[in-house]
């Protein structure tokens, strides 16, 4: 009934907004998805790149985030012969650089509710630091034992002359992320009016970088 009864005094245009803010974010995780492979020497059209992101996300909902991720753009990307090992590194990368630009979300929003010395202790109960260094050492040990030309192009991105694109890829992240607090924010607002907009969005930072864990099923835990 709670549930019902808080459905019901959202204002129409919420969830449209919501839906609208949700639909772009998904493509632009597919550009991001393209920016990636393009780096890589892949010209792959967008149409099967964001059929890729849309399967990814689809199954990464029934099973743990980075394996649904994985085999859901494994079902495109096999089209065009990209062995599975390229894809889990690529998303290895994305799910770096995800953590990376959502955690100084939430380390702000942290800041803005002022419990910036609780910081320290969320990362550590939720195995944060843990969870990236094998993230890390899963696609080191990928680039060292695996060869291909492929692989070699990734390395290529790590590169002094190729750091341009990390900043372009991580821009583009910087922006989903901030769409996804701006939906959380939306949806808390309507919820709750009597919140001021600042307070939300540093509790939604926060919100959205547990959220992104790969500690459950989808992140979610």
């Amino acid at each position: 009934e709670n549930i019902y009864l808080n459905f019901i005094r959202f204002k129409f245009y919420i969830p449209l907004t919501i839906l609208i803010i949700f639909i772009s974010n998904i493509f632009l995780i597919s550009f991001r998805l393209k920016t990636f492979l393009s780096y890589s020497g892949l010209n792959i059209p967008f149409l099967y790149t964001h059929l890729a992101n849309v399967q990814g996300q689809f199954l990464s909902i029934m099973f743990i985030s980075f394996f649904g991720q994985t085999f859901g753009r494994q079902i495109t990307l096999r089209k065009f012969r990209l062995p599975s090992v390229f894809i889990s590194s690529l998303t290895i990368l994305e799910k770096l650089i995800i953590f990376l630009i959502s955690g100084l979300f939430c380390f702000f929003g942290f800041l803005k509710l002022g419990i910036s010395s609780k910081f320290t202790s969320f990362i550590g109960s939720s195995y944060s630091i843990q969870i990236a260094t094998a993230i890390l050492l899963a696609f080191l040990v990928n680039l060292i034992f695996n060869s291909s030309k492929i692989e070699k192009n990734i390395l290529k991105l790590f590169t002094f002359k190729n750091f341009f694109r990390f900043i372009n890829i991580s821009s583009i992240t910087f922006i989903s992320q901030f769409l996804v607090i701006i939906t959380f924010t939306l949806a808390a607002k309507n919820l709750n009016p009597t919140i001021p907009y600042h307070e939300l969005l540093a509790a939604s930072a926060v919100t959205s970088f547990a959220a992104a864990l790969p500690i459950s099923i989808n992140g979610w835990g």
